[in-house]
């Protein structure tokens, strides 16, 4: 195989291979931590809703990705999606812009995220999003007009395109799923009675004492082969939605388990 370059006369050699093909778990990202020059940053995440790994490039993606994946409603991510450079390089020459390149040869554009939205209708729409830190990035004159570019492609499939700055992610909530993210996605095999037990005790607990912080609450039970701690039953139970908790609004290591509320559904 060919050493991986992102060089446009390879797309579609890489392409062939897989990169940037695919939904769901059978999805395989243009770029991947193992091509990124330096690895500072970068991450590697396990998704229970999208059953793969999935590659982030920064921790603006990684904050990014983790609010995407909280929601009910998006059920696909593909990160470092590839744009057709057929197109990209086609809307350069239109708009009077220099192609991205490296060592004068065109690369490969991306998107840090393409997400498949579920409305309420049951159909499906797409969104298109690009991570920066800041908003002062975006008057590089370079990164803006990449991001002309990136806008232009997207609106020419009629698809929704939009920057995210992670200087304005809700840092309450990007704790909160720091905290969660691990038993969101747990690989240990938890059945249903299982989770039927830890209800149980989460309410027993939640009505007897709803002023006890959720710091004190260390009190151990045993779950089917594994020993929890009423802590983690709860985070068990907020992770994959069986439960709420006002995840915006107030950092779980700072509640008292009164801020717990069993909910109807499962939608995770």
């Amino acid at each position: 195989m060919k050493e991986r370059t992102c060089y446009v006369d390879q797309f579609e050699y890489w392409t062939n291979q897989g990169r940037g093909r695919g939904e769901f778990a059978q999805y395989r990202p243009w770029l991947t931590v193992f091509d990124a020059k330096s690895y500072a940053g970068c991450d590697r995440i396990w998704s229970r809703k999208l059953r793969r790994v999935v590659h982030l490039l920064s921790q603006g993606e990684v904050n990014a990705f983790r609010l995407l994946e909280w929601r009910s409603n998006v059920v696909d991510i593909r990160e470092q999606f590839p744009l057709d450079p057929i197109n990209t390089q086609d809307i350069c020459r239109e708009m009077k812009l220099r192609h991205p390149s490296v060592s004068g040869r065109n690369v490969v554009m991306t998107t840090d995220f393409l997400v498949t939205i579920l409305n309420a209708d049951g159909s499906l729409r797409h969104e298109a999003i690009q991570v920066k830190d800041k908003k002062e990035t975006l008057a590089n004159p370079r990164t803006n007009s990449k991001l002309q570019v990136e806008w232009r492609y997207w609106q020419r499939k009629g698809i929704r395109w939009s920057v995210w700055l992670s200087s304005d992610f809700p840092q309450i909530a990007i704790r909160n799923l720091k905290v969660l993210c691990p038993f969101r996605n747990q690989l240990s095999a938890l059945g249903e009675s299982d989770f039927e037990l830890m209800n149980w005790i989460a309410r027993e607990a939640t009505l007897g004492c709803p002023d006890l912080l959720f710091a004190q609450a260390d009190e151990r039970f045993a779950v089917g082969s594994f020993e929890m701690s009423l802590q983690d039953i709860l985070k068990h139970l907020v992770a994959r939605r069986l439960w709420t908790f006002p995840i915006s609004d107030k950092l779980i290591t700072d509640s008292r388990l009164g801020d717990f509320t069993r909910r109807a559904g499962h939608d995770c």
